[in-house]
């Protein structure tokens, strides 16, 4: 999963923005927090291992290789 994820992130993206990348199908509200949750989780080690920068645009945490 990190390895796609890492993959998906050739472009600045926010962790909403790669939900698609990590679960393949419609996520109900209570899905979803948890979903961004882990995929913040998985944003924010693959930047501690330094694969991934951070950024702000626009008020929003954005994540690119």
């Amino acid at each position: 999963r990190l390895d796609h994820l890492y993959k998906a992130c050739d472009k600045s993206v926010s962790v909403y923005d790669i939900l698609p990348v990590l679960f393949n199908r419609k996520l109900d509200i209570n899905q979803m927090k948890f979903a961004i949750l882990e995929a913040l989780s998985h944003m924010v080690y693959l930047e501690h291992e330094d694969k991934l920068t951070r950024s702000m645009e626009k008020g929003i945490t954005r994540y690119r290789r």
